[in-house]
Protein backbone atom coordinates (compact mmCIF):
# COMPACT_ATOMS: atom_id res chain seq x y z
CA UNK A 1 0.00 0.00 0.00
CA UNK A 2 1.06 3.89 -0.72
CA UNK A 3 3.35 4.19 2.80
CA UNK A 4 1.53 7.32 4.10
CA UNK A 5 3.92 7.48 6.92
CA UNK A 6 6.58 8.54 4.30
CA UNK A 7 5.28 11.63 3.07
CA UNK A 8 3.96 12.74 6.33
CA UNK A 9 7.76 12.05 7.40
CA UNK A 10 8.76 14.68 4.46
CA UNK A 11 5.77 17.16 5.06
CA UNK A 12 6.90 17.00 8.65
CA UNK A 13 2.88 16.07 10.13
CA UNK A 14 3.39 14.67 13.96
CA UNK A 15 -0.22 13.45 13.18
CA UNK A 16 -4.34 13.04 11.49
CA UNK A 17 -7.22 12.64 12.90
CA UNK A 18 -11.25 13.79 12.72
CA UNK A 19 -13.74 14.81 14.58
CA UNK A 20 -17.38 12.75 15.23
CA UNK A 21 -20.72 14.66 15.56
CA UNK A 22 -22.38 17.87 14.31
CA UNK A 23 -19.41 20.71 13.00
CA UNK A 24 -21.10 23.61 14.43
CA UNK A 25 -19.96 27.12 13.29
CA UNK A 26 -18.12 29.83 14.57
CA UNK A 27 -15.56 32.11 13.91
CA UNK A 28 -11.75 31.58 13.94
CA UNK A 29 -10.83 34.78 12.87
CA UNK A 30 -8.28 36.19 10.18
CA UNK A 31 -5.00 34.28 9.84
CA UNK A 32 -2.12 36.93 10.34
CA UNK A 33 0.45 35.93 7.32
CA UNK A 34 -0.17 37.37 4.59
CA UNK A 35 0.78 34.00 2.66
CA UNK A 36 -2.07 32.47 5.24
CA UNK A 37 -4.40 34.88 3.89
CA UNK A 38 -3.32 34.72 0.20
CA UNK A 39 -3.63 30.81 0.71
CA UNK A 40 -7.43 31.36 2.67
CA UNK A 41 -8.13 33.87 -0.48
CA UNK A 42 -7.19 31.35 -3.30
CA UNK A 43 -9.27 28.44 -1.66
CA UNK A 44 -12.40 30.47 -1.25
CA UNK A 45 -11.99 31.64 -5.22
CA UNK A 46 -11.35 27.99 -5.97
CA UNK A 47 -14.45 26.45 -3.92
CA UNK A 48 -16.49 29.45 -5.75
CA UNK A 49 -15.47 28.23 -8.93
CA UNK A 50 -16.39 24.84 -8.45
CA UNK A 51 -19.30 25.82 -7.01
CA UNK A 52 -19.97 27.99 -10.12
CA UNK A 53 -18.66 25.55 -13.02
CA UNK A 54 -20.73 22.82 -11.41
CA UNK A 55 -24.25 24.47 -11.37
CA UNK A 56 -23.80 25.35 -15.22
CA UNK A 57 -21.97 22.67 -16.36
CA UNK A 58 -25.17 20.66 -15.94
CA UNK A 59 -26.28 17.73 -13.46
CA UNK A 60 -24.21 15.05 -15.13
CA UNK A 61 -20.87 15.97 -16.02
CA UNK A 62 -21.02 19.40 -13.49
CA UNK A 63 -18.70 17.63 -10.96
CA UNK A 64 -16.62 16.15 -13.83
CA UNK A 65 -15.86 19.81 -14.89
CA UNK A 66 -15.64 21.22 -11.33
CA UNK A 67 -12.62 18.72 -10.87
CA UNK A 68 -11.06 19.71 -13.82
CA UNK A 69 -10.95 23.53 -13.12
CA UNK A 70 -10.57 23.20 -9.83
CA UNK A 71 -9.15 20.37 -8.86
CA UNK A 72 -11.92 20.20 -6.55
CA UNK A 73 -13.58 16.61 -6.41
CA UNK A 74 -16.06 16.93 -4.10
CA UNK A 75 -19.16 17.41 -6.19
CA UNK A 76 -18.36 14.14 -8.29
CA UNK A 77 -20.00 11.16 -7.96
CA UNK A 78 -18.52 8.13 -6.45
CA UNK A 79 -19.22 5.45 -9.59
CA UNK A 80 -18.49 8.03 -12.65
CA UNK A 81 -14.54 8.13 -9.99
CA UNK A 82 -14.29 4.22 -10.26
CA UNK A 83 -15.40 3.99 -13.74
CA UNK A 84 -12.75 6.67 -14.76
CA UNK A 85 -10.28 4.31 -12.86
CA UNK A 86 -11.48 0.86 -14.56
CA UNK A 87 -11.53 2.24 -18.07
CA UNK A 88 -7.78 3.68 -17.63
CA UNK A 89 -8.98 7.40 -17.47
CA UNK A 90 -8.63 8.07 -14.32
CA UNK A 91 -5.38 10.47 -15.46
CA UNK A 92 -7.73 12.94 -16.44
CA UNK A 93 -8.92 13.47 -12.85
CA UNK A 94 -5.01 14.21 -11.71
CA UNK A 95 -4.42 17.88 -12.59
CA UNK A 96 -1.02 16.79 -14.08
CA UNK A 97 1.03 17.20 -17.64
CA UNK A 98 -2.21 16.65 -19.88
CA UNK A 99 -4.36 19.61 -18.27
CA UNK A 100 -1.24 21.72 -17.90
CA UNK A 101 -0.26 21.07 -21.54
CA UNK A 102 -3.62 21.88 -22.88
CA UNK A 103 -3.92 24.88 -20.99
CA UNK A 104 -0.48 26.09 -21.76
CA UNK A 105 -0.55 24.60 -25.20
CA UNK A 106 -3.79 26.36 -25.93
CA UNK A 107 -2.77 29.66 -24.57
CA UNK A 108 0.45 29.51 -26.85
CA UNK A 109 -0.92 28.60 -29.98
CA UNK A 110 -3.44 31.19 -29.55
CA UNK A 111 -1.10 34.09 -29.00
CA UNK A 112 1.44 33.10 -31.44
CA UNK A 113 -1.07 33.16 -33.93
CA UNK A 114 -2.68 36.52 -33.27
CA UNK A 115 0.85 38.19 -33.08
CA UNK A 116 1.51 36.47 -36.20
CA UNK A 117 -1.30 38.29 -37.70
CA UNK A 118 0.19 41.70 -36.91
CA UNK A 119 2.74 42.14 -39.72
CA UNK A 120 4.82 44.60 -38.47
CA UNK A 121 5.52 42.97 -35.26
CA UNK A 122 5.46 39.59 -36.86
CA UNK A 123 8.20 40.84 -39.32
CA UNK A 124 10.87 42.30 -36.34
CA UNK A 125 10.04 39.83 -33.33
CA UNK A 126 10.29 36.73 -32.73
CA UNK A 127 6.52 36.34 -31.98
CA UNK A 128 6.78 32.70 -30.42
CA UNK A 129 8.81 34.12 -27.24
CA UNK A 130 5.82 36.47 -25.77
CA UNK A 131 3.69 33.79 -26.91
CA UNK A 132 5.52 31.27 -24.58
CA UNK A 133 5.56 33.77 -21.45
CA UNK A 134 1.81 34.08 -21.77
CA UNK A 135 1.64 30.46 -21.43
CA UNK A 136 4.12 30.21 -18.87
CA UNK A 137 1.58 32.84 -16.64
CA UNK A 138 -1.81 31.34 -17.67
CA UNK A 139 0.12 27.87 -16.37
CA UNK A 140 1.06 29.47 -13.11
CA UNK A 141 -2.44 31.05 -12.79
CA UNK A 142 -4.21 26.84 -13.37
CA UNK A 143 -1.60 26.16 -10.88
CA UNK A 144 -2.83 28.37 -7.72
CA UNK A 145 -6.13 27.93 -9.35
CA UNK A 146 -6.20 23.95 -9.41
CA UNK A 147 -4.82 23.70 -5.56
CA UNK A 148 -0.68 22.98 -6.56
CA UNK A 149 -0.70 19.53 -5.55
CA UNK A 150 2.12 18.03 -6.06
CA UNK A 151 1.39 16.56 -9.12
CA UNK A 152 0.18 20.02 -10.53
CA UNK A 153 3.60 21.33 -9.31
CA UNK A 154 5.56 18.83 -11.14
CA UNK A 155 3.50 19.44 -14.54
CA UNK A 156 4.43 23.16 -13.89
CA UNK A 157 8.06 22.81 -13.80
CA UNK A 158 8.04 20.81 -16.92
CA UNK A 159 5.99 23.32 -18.81
CA UNK A 160 8.45 26.48 -17.20
CA UNK A 161 11.20 24.09 -18.98
CA UNK A 162 9.63 23.41 -22.02
CA UNK A 163 8.31 27.44 -22.45
CA UNK A 164 11.66 28.25 -20.77
CA UNK A 165 13.39 26.58 -23.80
CA UNK A 166 11.30 28.25 -26.24
CA UNK A 167 12.31 31.70 -24.88
CA UNK A 168 16.25 31.16 -24.71
CA UNK A 169 15.73 29.82 -27.91
CA UNK A 170 16.41 25.84 -27.51
CA UNK A 171 14.84 22.76 -28.26
CA UNK A 172 11.70 22.67 -26.19
CA UNK A 173 10.63 19.04 -26.90
CA UNK A 174 14.25 17.20 -25.72
CA UNK A 175 15.32 14.62 -23.40
CA UNK A 176 17.31 18.21 -21.84
CA UNK A 177 14.00 19.92 -21.11
CA UNK A 178 12.60 16.75 -19.31
CA UNK A 179 16.00 16.19 -17.48
CA UNK A 180 16.32 19.63 -16.31
CA UNK A 181 12.30 19.46 -15.06
CA UNK A 182 13.31 16.01 -13.10
CA UNK A 183 16.33 17.47 -11.56
CA UNK A 184 13.62 20.58 -10.31
CA UNK A 185 11.26 18.43 -9.17
CA UNK A 186 14.28 15.95 -7.35
CA UNK A 187 15.31 19.24 -5.35
CA UNK A 188 12.11 20.48 -4.40
CA UNK A 189 10.33 17.37 -3.61
CA UNK A 190 13.18 14.37 -3.01
CA UNK A 191 10.50 12.22 -1.52
CA UNK A 192 8.07 11.77 -4.80
CA UNK A 193 10.51 9.96 -6.57
CA UNK A 194 9.09 7.14 -5.20
CA UNK A 195 5.25 7.90 -5.76
CA UNK A 196 3.73 6.68 -8.87
CA UNK A 197 3.07 9.97 -10.27
CA UNK A 198 6.07 10.80 -10.72
CA UNK A 199 7.50 7.30 -12.41
CA UNK A 200 4.51 7.00 -14.66
CA UNK A 201 4.55 11.07 -15.99
CA UNK A 202 8.35 10.68 -16.66
CA UNK A 203 8.05 7.71 -18.12
CA UNK A 204 5.25 8.71 -20.69
CA UNK A 205 6.41 12.04 -21.09
CA UNK A 206 10.15 10.30 -21.64
CA UNK A 207 8.66 8.03 -24.18
CA UNK A 208 6.68 10.48 -25.81
CA UNK A 209 9.64 12.90 -26.55
CA UNK A 210 12.24 10.10 -27.49
CA UNK A 211 9.27 8.89 -30.43
CA UNK A 212 8.66 12.24 -31.67
CA UNK A 213 12.44 12.84 -31.68
CA UNK A 214 12.89 9.34 -33.79
CA UNK A 215 10.11 10.16 -35.85
CA UNK A 216 12.01 14.13 -36.71
CA UNK A 217 15.02 12.28 -37.19
CA UNK A 218 13.21 9.78 -39.52
CA UNK A 219 11.78 13.01 -41.40
CA UNK A 220 14.90 14.32 -41.79
CA UNK A 221 17.24 11.26 -43.28
CA UNK A 222 14.03 10.86 -45.65
CA UNK A 223 13.48 14.49 -46.82
CA UNK A 224 10.32 13.54 -46.79
CA UNK A 225 7.66 16.23 -46.79
CA UNK A 226 5.72 17.21 -43.41
CA UNK A 227 2.56 15.16 -42.80
CA UNK A 228 -0.37 16.84 -42.30
CA UNK A 229 -4.14 15.81 -42.04
CA UNK A 230 -6.92 13.94 -40.30
CA UNK A 231 -5.39 10.44 -40.95
CA UNK A 232 -1.85 11.31 -39.94
CA UNK A 233 -3.42 12.93 -36.76
CA UNK A 234 -5.45 9.59 -35.56
CA UNK A 235 -1.79 7.47 -37.00
CA UNK A 236 -0.23 10.19 -33.94
CA UNK A 237 -3.43 9.82 -31.45
CA UNK A 238 -2.78 5.80 -31.96
CA UNK A 239 0.44 6.03 -31.41
CA UNK A 240 0.42 8.34 -28.68
CA UNK A 241 -1.88 6.84 -26.58
CA UNK A 242 -0.20 3.09 -27.20
CA UNK A 243 3.60 4.22 -26.29
CA UNK A 244 1.88 6.19 -23.70
CA UNK A 245 0.22 3.35 -21.91
CA UNK A 246 3.58 0.67 -22.33
CA UNK A 247 5.56 3.14 -20.80
CA UNK A 248 3.35 3.57 -17.54
CA UNK A 249 2.43 -0.29 -17.37
CA UNK A 250 5.24 -1.57 -15.26
CA UNK A 251 4.49 0.65 -12.50
CA UNK A 252 0.75 0.81 -12.61
CA UNK A 253 1.32 -3.36 -12.24
CA UNK A 254 4.27 -2.80 -9.42
CA UNK A 255 2.25 -0.31 -7.42
CA UNK A 256 -1.35 -1.08 -8.30
CA UNK A 257 -1.10 -4.87 -9.38
CA UNK A 258 -3.82 -4.10 -11.93
CA UNK A 259 -4.32 -2.55 -15.47
CA UNK A 260 -6.92 -1.52 -16.81
CA UNK A 261 -7.65 -4.08 -19.14
CA UNK A 262 -9.68 -1.84 -22.29
CA UNK A 263 -7.49 1.42 -20.89
CA UNK A 264 -6.06 2.14 -24.38
CA UNK A 265 -9.27 1.69 -26.45
CA UNK A 266 -11.15 3.66 -23.76
CA UNK A 267 -8.41 6.61 -24.22
CA UNK A 268 -8.12 6.39 -28.02
CA UNK A 269 -12.11 6.85 -27.92
CA UNK A 270 -11.87 9.79 -25.28
CA UNK A 271 -8.65 11.49 -25.41
CA UNK A 272 -10.17 12.92 -29.20
CA UNK A 273 -12.99 14.03 -27.25
CA UNK A 274 -10.82 16.39 -24.82
CA UNK A 275 -8.60 17.67 -27.61
CA UNK A 276 -11.37 19.07 -30.17
CA UNK A 277 -14.04 19.94 -27.58
CA UNK A 278 -13.44 20.15 -23.87
CA UNK A 279 -10.39 21.74 -24.52
CA UNK A 280 -11.39 24.86 -26.70
CA UNK A 281 -14.67 25.13 -24.73
CA UNK A 282 -12.73 25.38 -21.78
CA UNK A 283 -10.22 28.24 -23.28
CA UNK A 284 -13.48 29.96 -24.92
CA UNK A 285 -14.82 30.08 -21.22
CA UNK A 286 -11.86 31.28 -19.59
CA UNK A 287 -11.52 34.05 -22.85
CA UNK A 288 -15.38 35.13 -22.73
CA UNK A 289 -15.30 35.31 -18.34
CA UNK A 290 -13.85 38.69 -17.88
CA UNK A 291 -17.14 39.57 -20.89
CA UNK A 292 -19.45 37.44 -18.68
CA UNK A 293 -19.93 35.75 -21.46
CA UNK A 294 -18.80 32.05 -20.13
CA UNK A 295 -21.94 30.11 -19.30
CA UNK A 296 -22.55 28.61 -22.99
CA UNK A 297 -19.03 27.75 -23.60
CA UNK A 298 -19.15 25.91 -19.94
CA UNK A 299 -22.45 24.05 -20.83
CA UNK A 300 -20.67 23.21 -24.13
CA UNK A 301 -18.11 22.13 -22.17
CA UNK A 302 -20.36 19.67 -19.79
CA UNK A 303 -22.05 17.95 -22.66
CA UNK A 304 -18.26 17.32 -24.24
CA UNK A 305 -17.48 15.52 -20.57
CA UNK A 306 -20.74 13.62 -20.56
CA UNK A 307 -19.36 12.13 -23.55
CA UNK A 308 -16.40 10.89 -22.10
CA UNK A 309 -18.01 9.67 -18.92
CA UNK A 310 -20.31 7.80 -21.12
CA UNK A 311 -16.95 6.11 -22.29
CA UNK A 312 -15.51 5.44 -19.03
CA UNK A 313 -18.87 3.63 -18.16
CA UNK A 314 -18.86 1.48 -21.10
CA UNK A 315 -15.00 0.17 -21.00
CA UNK A 316 -14.73 0.11 -17.30
CA UNK A 317 -17.33 -3.06 -17.35
CA UNK A 318 -17.84 -4.70 -14.21
CA UNK A 319 -13.88 -4.86 -13.38
CA UNK A 320 -14.35 -1.03 -12.01
CA UNK A 321 -10.52 -1.97 -10.39
CA UNK A 322 -9.27 -3.02 -13.13
CA UNK A 323 -7.76 -6.48 -14.54
CA UNK A 324 -6.03 -7.81 -11.29
CA UNK A 325 -2.51 -9.46 -11.82
CA UNK A 326 -2.40 -12.13 -9.37
CA UNK A 327 1.24 -12.36 -9.10
CA UNK A 328 3.07 -8.88 -7.40
CA UNK A 329 5.70 -7.91 -9.27
CA UNK A 330 9.23 -7.53 -7.23
CA UNK A 331 11.22 -4.30 -7.69
CA UNK A 332 14.11 -6.43 -8.94
CA UNK A 333 12.04 -6.39 -12.14
CA UNK A 334 10.78 -3.29 -12.20
CA UNK A 335 14.46 -2.33 -12.23
CA UNK A 336 15.06 -3.89 -15.59
CA UNK A 337 11.59 -2.71 -16.72
CA UNK A 338 13.06 0.78 -16.06
CA UNK A 339 16.19 0.04 -17.47
CA UNK A 340 14.33 -1.25 -20.59
CA UNK A 341 12.40 2.12 -20.70
CA UNK A 342 15.53 4.18 -20.46
CA UNK A 343 17.77 2.45 -22.84
CA UNK A 344 14.60 2.20 -25.59
CA UNK A 345 14.71 6.25 -25.03
CA UNK A 346 18.56 7.15 -25.17
CA UNK A 347 20.03 4.57 -27.21
CA UNK A 348 20.10 5.85 -31.31
CA UNK A 349 19.13 3.43 -33.75
CA UNK A 350 16.32 0.81 -34.16
CA UNK A 351 18.89 -2.14 -33.14
CA UNK A 352 20.32 -1.06 -30.60
CA UNK A 353 16.63 0.36 -28.82
CA UNK A 354 15.07 -3.28 -29.43
CA UNK A 355 18.19 -4.87 -28.23
CA UNK A 356 18.21 -3.07 -25.07
CA UNK A 357 14.25 -3.15 -24.62
CA UNK A 358 14.32 -6.96 -25.09
CA UNK A 359 16.93 -7.61 -22.68
CA UNK A 360 15.30 -5.63 -20.02
CA UNK A 361 11.92 -7.01 -20.59
CA UNK A 362 13.10 -10.48 -21.06
CA UNK A 363 15.37 -10.32 -17.66
CA UNK A 364 12.71 -8.31 -15.71
CA UNK A 365 9.78 -10.67 -16.89
CA UNK A 366 11.89 -13.72 -15.86
CA UNK A 367 13.21 -12.19 -12.30
CA UNK A 368 9.04 -11.81 -11.81
CA UNK A 369 7.80 -15.24 -13.41
CA UNK A 370 10.80 -17.29 -11.73
CA UNK A 371 10.20 -15.64 -8.03
CA UNK A 372 8.46 -16.99 -5.50
CA UNK A 373 5.21 -14.37 -4.00
CA UNK A 374 4.07 -16.39 -1.19
CA UNK A 375 3.49 -14.21 1.76
CA UNK A 376 1.52 -13.91 4.68
CA UNK A 377 -0.23 -10.91 5.71
CA UNK A 378 -1.68 -9.90 9.16
CA UNK A 379 -3.81 -6.45 8.70
CA UNK A 380 -4.68 -4.15 11.65
CA UNK A 381 -8.63 -4.87 10.41
CA UNK A 382 -8.07 -8.34 12.10
CA UNK A 383 -7.56 -10.20 8.91
CA UNK A 384 -5.10 -12.63 7.38
CA UNK A 385 -3.95 -12.74 3.79
CA UNK A 386 -2.64 -15.56 2.73
CA UNK A 387 -0.88 -15.27 -1.07
CA UNK A 388 0.30 -18.28 -2.64
CA UNK A 389 3.43 -18.67 -4.78
CA UNK A 390 1.49 -17.93 -8.04
CA UNK A 391 -0.80 -15.09 -6.59
CA UNK A 392 -3.85 -16.04 -5.44
CA UNK A 393 -4.54 -14.92 -2.45
CA UNK A 394 -7.22 -15.85 0.01
CA UNK A 395 -8.84 -13.69 2.88
CA UNK A 396 -9.37 -14.78 5.93
CA UNK A 397 -11.24 -13.60 8.70
CA UNK A 398 -9.49 -13.89 12.21
CA UNK A 399 -10.08 -10.74 14.70
CA UNK A 400 -12.03 -7.38 14.03
CA UNK A 401 -9.74 -4.78 14.32
CA UNK A 402 -9.69 -0.96 14.49
CA UNK A 403 -7.45 -0.59 11.27
CA UNK A 404 -8.19 -1.56 7.40
CA UNK A 405 -7.13 -4.19 5.35
CA UNK A 406 -4.67 -3.33 2.34
CA UNK A 407 -5.94 -1.46 -0.70
CA UNK A 408 -4.53 -4.12 -3.20
CA UNK A 409 -6.86 -6.28 -1.22
CA UNK A 410 -10.06 -4.14 -0.07
CA UNK A 411 -12.13 -5.31 -2.90
CA UNK A 412 -11.38 -8.89 -2.44
CA UNK A 413 -14.42 -11.02 -0.44
CA UNK A 414 -13.59 -12.95 2.54
CA UNK A 415 -12.84 -17.07 1.94
CA UNK A 416 -12.83 -17.98 5.16
CA UNK A 417 -13.28 -17.17 8.96
CA UNK A 418 -11.34 -18.36 11.94
CA UNK A 419 -12.97 -16.81 15.16
CA UNK A 420 -12.65 -18.26 19.05
CA UNK A 421 -10.49 -21.83 16.89
CA UNK A 422 -7.88 -22.92 15.54
CA UNK A 423 -7.09 -23.41 12.12
CA UNK A 424 -4.70 -24.79 9.69
CA UNK A 425 -3.54 -23.58 6.32
CA UNK A 426 -1.07 -24.87 3.40
CA UNK A 427 0.54 -21.92 1.98
CA UNK A 428 3.71 -22.82 -0.34
CA UNK A 429 4.43 -26.36 1.39
CA UNK A 430 4.47 -24.48 4.83
CA UNK A 431 2.28 -25.49 7.62
CA UNK A 432 0.15 -22.21 9.00
CA UNK A 433 -1.67 -22.18 12.49
CA UNK A 434 -4.09 -19.52 13.22
CA UNK A 435 -4.87 -19.26 16.57
CA UNK A 436 -7.72 -17.26 18.61
CA UNK A 437 -7.98 -19.16 21.66
CA UNK A 438 -6.44 -18.97 24.86
CA UNK A 439 -6.81 -22.70 25.60
CA UNK A 440 -4.74 -24.04 22.12
CA UNK A 441 -3.80 -27.55 22.04
CA UNK A 442 -0.19 -27.38 22.67
CA UNK A 443 0.16 -30.39 20.54
CA UNK A 444 -1.36 -28.59 17.64
CA UNK A 445 2.23 -26.84 17.36
CA UNK A 446 3.92 -30.00 15.64
CA UNK A 447 4.63 -29.82 12.64
CA UNK A 448 3.94 -25.95 12.22
CA UNK A 449 5.63 -23.24 10.00
CA UNK A 450 4.46 -20.24 11.17
CA UNK A 451 2.16 -19.55 14.34
CA UNK A 452 -0.42 -16.59 13.94
CA UNK A 453 -0.98 -15.94 17.88
CA UNK A 454 -4.13 -13.59 18.63
CA UNK A 455 -3.99 -14.42 22.29
CA UNK A 456 -1.16 -15.36 24.44
CA UNK A 457 -1.11 -18.67 26.23
CA UNK A 458 1.18 -21.14 28.04
CA UNK A 459 2.24 -23.31 25.39
CA UNK A 460 5.82 -23.33 25.09
CA UNK A 461 6.85 -22.51 21.73
CA UNK A 462 8.87 -25.04 20.10
CA UNK A 463 12.14 -24.27 17.85
CA UNK A 464 10.61 -24.84 14.75
CA UNK A 465 7.68 -22.53 14.15
CA UNK A 466 8.24 -18.29 13.42
CA UNK A 467 5.61 -16.65 15.91
CA UNK A 468 3.64 -14.13 15.04
CA UNK A 469 1.67 -11.88 18.01
CA UNK A 470 -1.24 -9.56 17.70
CA UNK A 471 -0.10 -7.14 19.86
CA UNK A 472 2.70 -6.54 17.35
CA UNK A 473 0.31 -6.31 14.30
CA UNK A 474 -1.60 -3.74 16.17
CA UNK A 475 1.87 -2.17 16.77
CA UNK A 476 3.29 -2.38 13.66
CA UNK A 477 0.19 -1.33 11.86
CA UNK A 478 0.51 -4.60 9.92
CA UNK A 479 3.18 -7.12 9.27
CA UNK A 480 3.88 -9.18 6.58
CA UNK A 481 5.96 -12.43 5.86
CA UNK A 482 7.55 -13.39 2.46
CA UNK A 483 8.03 -17.35 2.48
CA UNK A 484 11.03 -17.68 0.20
CA UNK A 485 12.07 -21.23 -0.70
CA UNK A 486 14.69 -21.44 2.02
CA UNK A 487 13.75 -19.08 4.65
CA UNK A 488 10.90 -16.11 5.71
CA UNK A 489 11.70 -12.57 5.71
CA UNK A 490 9.73 -9.49 7.32
CA UNK A 491 9.29 -6.42 5.07
CA UNK A 492 7.27 -4.68 7.62
CA UNK A 493 9.07 -4.94 11.06
CA UNK A 494 12.28 -4.79 12.55
CA UNK A 495 11.24 -5.18 16.11
CA UNK A 496 11.14 -8.59 18.45
CA UNK A 497 8.45 -10.64 17.18
CA UNK A 498 6.60 -12.93 19.92
CA UNK A 499 8.57 -15.08 21.53
CA UNK A 500 11.95 -13.71 22.19
CA UNK A 501 13.54 -16.74 20.49
CA UNK A 502 12.33 -15.19 17.40
CA UNK A 503 13.54 -11.12 16.24
CA UNK A 504 13.02 -10.22 12.77
CA UNK A 505 14.96 -7.01 11.05
CA UNK A 506 13.62 -5.09 7.42
CA UNK A 507 14.54 -7.30 4.84
CA UNK A 508 16.46 -9.79 6.79
CA UNK A 509 16.10 -13.38 7.44
CA UNK A 510 14.30 -14.86 10.58
CA UNK A 511 16.98 -16.52 12.26
CA UNK A 512 17.39 -18.11 15.58
CA UNK A 513 19.30 -16.61 18.41
CA UNK A 514 22.66 -18.09 18.99
CA UNK A 515 25.23 -17.68 21.78
CA UNK A 516 27.31 -14.89 21.34
CA UNK A 517 30.74 -13.76 22.54
CA UNK A 518 30.03 -10.90 25.56
CA UNK A 519 30.80 -7.57 23.26
CA UNK A 520 34.01 -5.75 23.92
CA UNK A 521 34.07 -2.85 26.16
CA UNK A 522 33.98 0.53 24.04
CA UNK A 523 35.72 3.68 25.18
CA UNK A 524 33.50 7.14 26.22
CA UNK A 525 34.73 8.28 22.26
CA UNK A 526 33.62 5.32 20.83
CA UNK A 527 30.30 4.82 22.71
CA UNK A 528 29.31 8.35 21.64
CA UNK A 529 30.21 7.98 17.92
CA UNK A 530 27.93 4.83 18.02
CA UNK A 531 25.02 6.53 19.65
CA UNK A 532 25.32 9.32 17.06
CA UNK A 533 25.29 6.74 14.18
CA UNK A 534 22.60 4.71 15.29
CA UNK A 535 20.45 8.22 15.97
CA UNK A 536 21.20 9.37 12.74
CA UNK A 537 20.31 6.21 10.74
CA UNK A 538 17.31 6.18 12.55
CA UNK A 539 15.58 7.86 9.78
CA UNK A 540 16.95 5.45 7.11
CA UNK A 541 15.44 2.23 9.36
CA UNK A 542 11.85 3.22 8.51
CA UNK A 543 12.24 3.45 4.70
CA UNK A 544 15.48 1.08 4.02
CA UNK A 545 14.46 1.29 0.36
CA UNK A 546 14.40 5.21 -0.35
CA UNK A 547 17.72 7.00 -1.69
CA UNK A 548 15.39 10.58 -1.23
CA UNK A 549 14.90 9.53 2.31
CA UNK A 550 18.53 9.10 3.08
CA UNK A 551 19.48 12.27 0.93
CA UNK A 552 16.89 14.89 2.44
CA UNK A 553 17.54 13.58 6.09
CA UNK A 554 21.18 14.19 5.42
CA UNK A 555 20.18 17.83 4.54
CA UNK A 556 18.13 18.10 7.46
CA UNK A 557 21.10 17.15 9.83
Amino acid sequence: DYAFDRQAWFERLSGVGYVQGRCRGGTLGQPTKKLDQFNLWVAKQRRSLAHYVNGVAGERAGGFAAALTSGDRSFMDARDQEALRGSGLAHLLAISGLHMGIVGGLVFFMVWRTLALIEPLALRYTVRKPAAMAALMASLAYLIVSGASVSTQRAFIMALALFGAVIFDRAALSLRSLSIAMIAVIILAPWSVLTPGFQMSFAATGVLIASYEAWQRRQRETQGKPRRGAVFWMKSLVVTSTVSSLATMPFALYHFDRVAGMGLIANLFAMPIISLLSAPFAGAAMVLAPLGLSEYPIRAFGASLEAVLWVAHTFSGEASGGTRIGKAMPAASLCFLAGALVGACVFRGVRARLSVAMAGTVIGASIWGLGSSAAIHWAPSGEVFLVNAGGNVERVAVLKGDGLAPLRFSDMSVSSTCENSECVRKVSGRTILISTSANMRCDALDGVDVLLRAIPNVCAIPETPTVMEWSDVQTENGVTLNLKRNAIKSISNHRAIGDPGVYAQINRTYERERPTAPEPELCPVQKFVSRKLDWQLQGLRNHPSSVAASVSLLLRR
